[in-house]
């Protein structure tokens, strides 16, 4: 019996590290308590808005909120109520319609 010699072979990954200077991230995820505005002009601005577990938690509460009344009053839409036509100048031509009688005019044969 013939001996088959071995072989090794050496993987080389196909994509090397093409990133020289890494990027090294903070370890937590910070907010700065200063907000940018602009307003109708263009004129920038900027406002003091802490961003504390606290007041973020009472914004999300109040939006809440709000969107909440907002579905409220939304529910409250009825389609097909009773509407008078006769206030708008429409004539309802299935209901009893009041028709003056025609003007009496004196005719005179010649």
């Amino acid at each position: 019996m013939e001996t088959v010699p071995k072989v090794e072979t050496v993987l080389e990954p196909l994509v090397s590290n093409i990133v020289s200077n890494p990027i090294i991230l903070p370890d937590k995820l910070t907010f700065s308590d200063i907000d940018f505005t602009m307003d109708t002009s263009g004129k920038q601005g900027t406002i003091e808005a802490p961003k504390t577990i606290e007041r973020l938690e009472r914004i999300s509460q109040e939006t809440h909120e709000k969107r909440k009344q907002e579905e409220e009053q939304d529910a409250k839409l009825v389609i097909g109520d009773e509407i008078s036509l006769d206030n708008i100048g429409i004539k309802d031509l299935n209901g009893r319609i009041n028709v003056k009688p025609l003007p009496v005019i004196d005719i005179e044969t010649l």
